[in-house]
């Protein structure tokens, strides 16, 4: 959904692997930068302002929430996530709505 979003604003571009910060971003030192995760496309669209749809998502979602997802991540990819505890799952619930919801206001 994020990188829909913001490859729908102009901010990202698709590749074969990592999806490319383009020259519309603001930050320049972005420009051509791979974007690997959840937590920078988020807080690189709040960078961007207004450029993008999604710069508001950020001040919704408390602060260590955003390193959840890439946490979990990496310990599926490397064996070593046997369960995931309903704080955690509860936590990802959130962070999808606020990111579906931030994307598509009108949606209850």
């Amino acid at each position: 959904m994020l990188t829909q979003t913001l490859h729908e604003d102009g901010l990202l571009k698709r590749t074969d692997g990592f999806p490319l910060w383009t020259k519309e971003h603001p930050e320049t030192k972005r420009h051509g930068k791979r974007s690997k995760n959840i937590t920078d496309k988020i807080q690189r669209a709040q960078s961007a302002e207004g450029a993008s749809r999604l710069g508001h998502i950020a001040e919704w979602i408390p602060e260590g929430t955003l390193k959840l997802p890439d946490t979990l991540r990496n310990q599926l990819l490397h064996g070593i996530l046997l369960d995931v505890s309903e704080h955690e799952a509860s936590t990802l619930i959130f962070l999808l709505q606020a990111i579906h919801h931030g994307i598509d206001p009108n949606v209850s």
